[in-house]
């Protein structure tokens, strides 16, 4: 059925997100839903990553702050849907890295 199509899709993007993720060395929660949670830590900084996101690369991802999340826990929740390709997360995963790399994160692997 497409419902079935569509989640086999979904996963696959999901585990290919995170394996992208996983190679560009940018940690995330390991969770067994399709949202990928990229733990930032500071409120300030997880807006700030939020707004060039959006503004330099084009791509809406909602900061999530405190008190949704405990203090020093503030993230980004990444949800892809069936409906994204591997061009717009591969797209999304160097934006991010991109940022990640300027502004200094003190989250990624070493």
């Amino acid at each position: 059925s497409s419902d079935l199509a569509l989640r086999v899709s979904l996963h696959g993007h999901v585990d290919f997100l995170r394996r992208l993720l996983k190679e560009e060395n940018i940690e995330w929660k390991t969770n067994h839903s399709h949202i990928t949670t990229i733990v930032i830590g500071d409120a300030i900084r997880c807006k700030h990553i939020a707004d060039r996101l959006l503004n330099e690369f084009g791509l809406y991802v909602q900061p999530v702050n405190h008190p949704t999340v405990p203090a020093g826990e503030e993230c980004l929740r990444i949800i892809i849907t069936a409906r994204h390709n591997r061009d717009q997360i591969t797209h999304f995963v160097k934006s991010l890295k991109t940022i990640l790399v300027e502004e200094g994160a003190h989250h990624m692997q070493a």
